[in-house]
């Protein structure tokens, strides 16, 4: 048993992770984003075709999860498989910047980041997963909106020195420099406390629990509901190509961009836990999927110019989406997390909620290469965007089918009678 005091800081230390976590993820992104076009020459289709790739391990989620939780490494199922993922992360950001001129180490050395990082988050979200189920009613929710504020906090401050380092240092050094946080990380984990698994549980047992988990509504229904919502088609990259080439965004309106993305998820975490916890997932999915489909309609009116005729700037037109999409993305987020952790049995806390957070990225891999599709369909590359406009209204078109499809979420309840601690599922309630 962890002495309380002892306690206290294991959190600490895992909370870090999620505080580096958005800090790996933003800081190097305005020097990677000018790398890949200037130095590497990607276009938009092959930017948005990269992202497709790097997202791939964060698909794989529930092998990693069933791997942390059923084959310990010298005895311990978490600790070990968080410093593997960092030290992955940190190689591959210190290798990157050697192979600008060959696309296929690009590649893979930004498949093995991703794979790292990926690896590292799922065995910490195994860890938060016990926490948060130790929370009581009144806290419900309670760490979870401490790890993903974290992860903003972490994102604003990358946001605020990302574009100002790659002014002052380059992309190279940037991706140098992001390398030893993840390194930082690993060594902060020797301090986990970590009971040794003496036991270890036959993996045909940790299928049987996951096969039967899927087979209930209650999960099965809000599973595809994340697919859906996260499957349709973007446009972000081609967007990016658009500011920069077209609107001639610098790289530190660029961060600015991000720092309000930021800023607005962490006020978002803030107003989701004090007013929103208690609201119904289904009017809350309703609601804010409405509101952000007609606001993603106002890239139409910047590739157009209609806003400028009217005296509104590109920039604080984008400025105005980045706050107003990021809010209502927040609002999307943290339910979902709440809901999967609340329902994760003992023993597979990786597996099952690995499982569950895969699904909404491998549907933005799908994401990513239909809009790369689209795009080539369209024309639409980083010197022609006469056709931009018309790649928008069709995925806007497409995204009225996770509105419709919010029919699937019925409002569950966990009773705390129910509960069971050994190793099956938690018993879920529909009201109807």
């Amino acid at each position: 048993m962890v002495p309380i005091m002892l306690e206290k800081y294991q959190k600490h230390v895992l909370l870090s992770f999620y505080l580096m976590l958005g800090f790996v993820f933003q800081f190097p992104s305005v020097a990677m984003r000018f790398w890949l076009i200037e130095k590497v020459k990607l276009s938009p289709a092959q930017m948005m075709a990269l992202g497709g790739l790097a997202g791939i391990p964060w698909c794989l989620k529930p092998v990693y999860g069933f791997m942390s939780d059923t084959y310990p490494i010298f005895g311990y199922r978490r600790r070990p498989y968080v410093m593997i993922g960092c030290w992955l992360t940190t190689i591959s950001y210190w290798a990157l910047p050697w192979y600008a001129d060959n696309m296929e180490m690009v590649c893979f050395w930004m498949f093995l980041s991703s794979f790292g990082t990926c690896i590292a988050d799922v065995v910490c979200d195994s860890i938060l997963v016990v926490h948060a189920r130790e929370e009581d009613e009144e806290n419900t929710g309670s760490i979870q909106s401490w790890c993903w504020g974290l992860r903003a906090t972490g994102g604003l401050l990358a946001s605020l020195t990302g574009g100002v380092a790659y002014n002052v240092i380059g992309g190279e050094l940037v991706q140098i420099v992001t390398g030893f946080f993840p390194l930082l990380i690993s060594i902060m984990f020797l301090a986990i406390n970590e009971d040794k698994v003496t036991k270890r549980a036959p993996a045909s047992d940790t299928f049987k629990t996951l096969g039967g988990a899927f087979k209930s509504p209650n999960i099965w229904k809000p599973a595809l509901f994340l697919f859906i919502v996260s499957v349709t088609p973007g446009f972000g990259a081609v967007t990016s190509y658009y500011f920069e080439n077209v609107l001639k965004f610098s790289a530190v309106q660029f961060s600015i961009l991000d720092v309000t993305s930021y800023v607005t998820s962490i006020i978002g975490t803030i107003i989701y836990k004090k007013y929103l916890a208690r609201v119904s997932f289904r009017k809350i999915f309703f609601v804010v999927l409405a509101i952000a489909w007609v606001l993603k309609w106002s890239y139409v009116s910047i590739v157009t110019g209609f806003n400028e005729s009217l005296g509104v700037s590109n920039m604080v037109l984008a400025m105005g989406d980045s706050i107003i999409l990021s809010l209502l993305g927040q609002f999307i987020l943290l339910p979902s997390v709440v809901l999967a952790a609340k329902i994760c049995p003992d023993g597979v806390e990786g597996s099952l909620y690995a499982t569950l957070m895969s699904i909404s990225n491998l549907a933005g891999v799908v994401s990513s290469e239909w809009g790369s599709v689209f795009a080539n369909m369209y024309g639409v590359n980083k010197n022609h965007f006469e056709n931009f406009w018309k790649l928008i209204v069709l995925c806007n078109m497409i995204d009225l089918f996770p509105i419709a499809s919010v029919a699937l979420i019925k409002e569950p309840t966990i009773n705390e009678d129910e509960k069971q601690t050994n190793g099956k599922l938690l018993s879920i309630h529909e009201e109807l």
